[in-house]
């Protein structure tokens, strides 16, 4: 607001107005209380519980900063333009929920949640796209020492030597 002008424009050319992006949330049920968490804000617990344990002094900050983007990717996929989506839709682990959480050592745990924050924060926003839609980012941890090339409908997917996954 504090660039705008007296008469509540500010300044650009009809039409060139900045467009806010939509809010998008979770809808999180915890302890039989429903309520809504901003993506933005949900991420880091995903991405912390993705990062397998002891893994967190392992993986470099850009690893971290990789699995932000491929959750939020997965997460807006999956929104397909909603501004809100019901946890259970998503099928992720998050700290304190059943189907997954923050595990061992506390220490750990606490490092792991901490690096995914930062991760989460230098990437917001960010989301891979294929002709104007988020793709279904596929992954996994380990590849038997080669990736496959995509199918029909992934082929933003390529083959690749991952010996170091045998």
């Amino acid at each position: 607001l504090g660039s705008r002008k007296p008469d509540g424009t500010d300044g650009k050319p009809a039409g060139q107005e900045e467009k806010v992006p939509r809010m998008r949330r979770i809808n999180v049920n915890r302890g039989g209380i429903r309520t809504y968490v901003e993506l933005e804000e949900y991420l880091p617990g995903v991405v912390a519980c993705q990062i397998p344990e002891g893994k967190e002094y392992v993986y470099d900050l850009e690893t971290w900063k990789c699995q932000a983007v491929i959750a939020r990717t997965y997460i807006s996929r999956l929104m397909d333009g909603r501004e809100e989506i019901l946890e259970e839709e998503l099928d992720l682990g998050y700290p304190g929920t059943y189907s997954g959480g923050l595990f061992g050592k506390r220490d750990g745990a606490i490092r792991r949640l901490e690096l995914a924050e930062q991760a989460v924060e230098a990437t917001r926003g960010v989301v891979m796209k294929q002709d104007g839609v988020c793709i279904l980012p596929l992954f996994h941890e380990m590849s038997a020492g080669r990736t496959r090339k995509g199918e029909e409908g992934f082929p933003y997917l390529q083959a690749v030597d991952s010996s170091q996954d045998t």
